[in-house]
């Protein structure tokens, strides 16, 4: 081979092949063994589980990048093609929302990478109270992790034990589960396991446990990359120093409201305060109603043509869309 043969290789590689060689091992490097059907994205892996429609885990290299990227949030649910069996994209009145296992908050490098996170083979039913509370606080937990200790390894995916299926024999978890592995010169690994319920006590720390726990648990084998004695001490640990955030919807007071929603049907999906488990707009549904000094908007939505649902404190009984 000439040299300026050698130097165009070089230059191809380096240009256009080692950057998605060398993101693709980093990727994969503790991934756990495969039990269905794997499907690799440039960002994250998938064991996807086609009977139930769910992943079996899914897997990822999260840099402090990708969790400070510039990319928004795309919304764009969609079928992954790639994925046999895959759940269909909506799932309006089945009282779970679309939960994703790598979030869409760790997926900011680029905008195909944001919007290749809404792929329903990254997606799982979750309940309000667990989706939009102690697993947002663990998300925000792990992105913060990537920035204090530069890039971090997480793996996550849904218990085997079943509430139920949607959508379409689309399989609901009882429980999700999530750990994540700083490698390093103070290379530690943390586990959480948390219910897929209307109502989790407590702050996110309640749900920490051993990664050997974890293991016992999914019946995963996590991190046999490493060497053995490295691996084995750090799945024993549960009290390693990992800071988690226990923030917006983390409490141990907010449950899902117990109202049905008018539109759907089902039961909705806001998180509540409210001793008697219902939320502002669903007040009027329950047997012991609670003040909120809030009363419904009186004017009438144009997108519908229906009475607007917006809660409002003005004397005029109008919101702020409304009022004028």
């Amino acid at each position: 081979m000439s040299i300026a043969t050698r130097i165009f290789v070089f230059v191809f590689i380096f240009e256009f092949g080692l950057c998605s060689i060398s993101m693709n091992a980093q990727e994969s490097r503790f991934q756990p063994a495969s039990q269905g059907q794997l499907i690799t994205s440039p960002s994250y892996a998938v064991d996807f589980n086609i009977s139930s429609r769910i992943p079996h885990w899914v897997a990822y290299e999260l840099t402090a990048a990708e969790a400070t990227g510039p990319a928004n949030r795309s919304n764009d649910f969609r079928n992954d093609a790639r994925a046999t069996n895959c759940a269909p994209s909506s799932w309006a009145g089945s009282g779970y929302d679309r939960g994703h296992m790598k979030p869409a908050g760790d997926s900011k490098n680029s905008d195909a990478e944001m919007s290749s996170s809404f792929l329903m083979s990254n997606i799982a039913p979750q309940t309000a109270s667990l989706n939009r509370g102690k697993w947002k606080s663990l998300e925000a937990s792990v992105r913060a992790w990537s920035i204090d200790y530069s890039r971090v390894y997480v793996i996550m995916g849904p218990s085997a034990g079943t509430i139920g299926y949607i959508a379409g024999d689309v399989r609901v978890p009882s429980h999700y589960w999530k750990t994540a592995l700083r490698y390093s010169s103070d290379t530690a690994a943390v586990a959480f396991i948390f219910p897929n319920a209307n109502s989790i006590a407590g702050v996110v720390s309640d749900y920490r446990v051993s990664v050997d726990s974890l293991e016992a648990f999914t019946g995963i084998n996590f991190y046999s990359q490493l060497p053995n004695e490295l691996e084995s001490r750090i799945e024993k640990e549960k009290n390693s120093v990992w800071q988690t955030k226990n923030g917006s919807g983390s409490g141990g007071t907010a449950t899902q409201c117990k109202g049905m929603a008018s539109t759907t049907g089902a039961q909705c999906r806001n998180l509540t305060n409210y001793a008697n488990h219902f939320c502002y707009l669903h007040q009027s549904q329950s047997s012991n109603p609670q003040p909120t000094g809030l009363n419904q908007c009186r004017g009438t939505a144009k997108s519908t043509g229906k009475r607007c649902r917006i809660q409002t404190k003005d004397p005029s009984g109008y919101c702020h869309h409304h009022r004028h």
